[in-house]
């Protein structure tokens, strides 16, 4: 995650100045990282929010759609009143 992210930081990702093939190269690797890194991050958040609140959650999950909201995310299934 940090070399996509390192890579991600390069001027031309930043402005937007980069040819169409570098973007989806950008695109992929952030992606790719993305993926890779999924369960240590969700693992990291349940154990910080259980170890801050007190509050045991089972899954959490990172939503990668772009330009959604939360409707087309997983808490859009979550139910406040009866659980999943």
């Amino acid at each position: 995650m940090f070399d996509a992210m390192g890579i991600l930081q390069h001027h031309d990702a930043i402005t937007g100045t980069s040819r169409e093939v570098v973007v989806k190269d950008y695109s992929k690797r952030l992606g790719t990282a993305m993926s890779k890194t999924a369960k240590f991050y969700s693992d990291l958040v349940e154990d910080h929010i259980n170890l801050m609140s007190g509050l045991e959650a089972d899954k959490w999950t990172q939503c990668s759609k772009t330009n959604s909201t939360y409707l087309d995310c997983p808490i859009a299934s979550w139910n406040a009143t009866y659980g999943a």
